[in-house]
């Protein structure tokens, strides 16, 4: 499944998809949506699209980053900074828990995210505090529903993610849970790069859903790009992404004030599996006369076969056809009957990728850092590497 991220601007994006059953599900965002008029945009999406799942998540993590600025976080009940030094009492995770949970009731989910801290390491202060907020939000659910589905959420810092050993030692404890599933997104350590350079946390993030899927919990991974291909082929039900960067990749930088930028038209390729450039890169291509090696063949990106730089592409045309891409590919993953053929499958469409980029090397297209082609080669690496531990 494919869920929408939540964020600034949604337009008619959100429910285009729902509608037209490119997304089925969403998870809300209070940093950007108001508590004066969440209940109300929750209760419409019900109405509108009952076989459609939504879930809220608290973002309580945020409670204990140092920003310059919360959005709309500070309108809601639950929300307050806390210092991590003397507001984690049991006494105090107990109210934070109680806080944090009842409002989710109160909107009318039956599906509940736990409050949590993103996780520096797998056995430090943040994990001791969540594991005791993951105990109390279970406890909460059995008393207060049975037919609540309880998601623990696993904010992981990407650079816990080299730690190995306390990783298996945390997935063995964390595997006893009464939780339904769990709601995984990864800090990333950004730079100009927004692709992952290094196999091996990537690696062990496709780990951690293989191990959990495993244990029989419904696995939902959110703030994903088109990476999110190797996570559904490790065992992930749900992949969750947007329209804007932030809600296709998680930092903490998203608590400082930014002064935006200019957005520049892109395509999603399903051949290079990446998002390039229309103007600088996808202009090119066809200049070469090499549009039909990277142009999908479906309604919604026809027009740029002639000439694209000149074609009107909006937002919402460039996102519908981004969750086209991923959804496609998924399907085509979800037909697999083992995780051989799914990993196989991988394999293949990144070979062609390869192949296509180096068609467009010979023909002298260049690209920039992240829509080139290197992340094909860490995924490659990442998939090996996941093999090995699973095989």
């Amino acid at each position: 499944m494919l869920f929408v991220q939540d964020g600034h601007g949604p337009g008619t994006k959100v429910t285009s998809s729902l509608e037209e059953g490119l997304t089925d599900g969403l998870i809300l965002e209070p940093r950007t949506k108001s508590s004066t008029t969440v209940a109300k945009y929750v209760e419409d999406i019900q109405d509108k699209y009952p076989e459609k799942r939504i879930l809220f998540d608290p973002q309580f993590f945020a409670s204990v980053i140092k920003g310059d600025t919360y959005g709309k976080l500070n309108s809601y009940p639950y929300f307050k900074l806390l210092d991590i030094a003397s507001d984690f009492t049991p006494k105090k995770l107990e109210q934070y828990v109680k806080e944090t949970i009842g409002y989710q009731c109160d909107l009318g989910l039956t599906e509940i995210i736990s409050p949590a801290l993103i996780m520096d390491s797998f056995d430090g202060r943040r994990q001791i505090i969540n594991a005791g907020m993951y105990e109390l939000s279970e406890n909460m659910i059995c008393i207060q529903d049975s037919d609540l589905k309880l998601y623990l959420s696993l904010p992981i810092n990407e650079l816990a993610l080299q730690q190995k050993e306390q990783l298996l030692e945390f997935l063995n404890t964390i595997t006893s849970s009464k939780a339904h599933g769990f709601y995984i997104f990864i800090d990333r350590v950004m730079s100009d790069n927004l692709q992952w350079t290094d196999p091996q946390r990537l690696a062990n993030v496709m780990y951690i859903v293989n191990v959990l899927k495993d244990n029989n919990y419904d696995v939902i991974v959110g703030y994903v790009d088109i990476y999110s291909i190797l996570l559904k082929a490790a065992g992930a039900s749900v992949v969750v992404n947007g329209w804007h960067k932030k809600q296709k990749h998680f930092t903490k930088d998203r608590f400082k004030q930014s002064r935006g930028g200019f957005r520049k038209d892109k395509y999603t390729s399903i051949q290079l599996l990446n998002s390039i450039f229309i103007n600088e890169e996808l202009q090119p291509i066809y200049e070469a006369g090499l549009i039909n090696n990277v142009i999908m063949s479906g309604a919604t990106d026809s027009k740029l076969r002639k000439n694209p730089s000149s074609q009107e592409w909006t937002l919402e045309e460039e996102v519908m056809h981004y969750w086209t891409v991923i959804k496609t590919v998924m399907t085509e993953i979800e037909s697999k009957n083992s995780m051989d053929e799914r990993l196989n499958y991988l394999k293949k469409i990144i070979g062609d990728a390869v192949a296509t980029y180096a068609l467009l090397k010979t023909n002298n297209i260049s690209f920039h850092l992240e829509a080139g082609s290197q992340f094909l080669s860490v995924w490659r690496e990442a998939i090996t590497l996941f093999e090995a531990e699973v095989s």
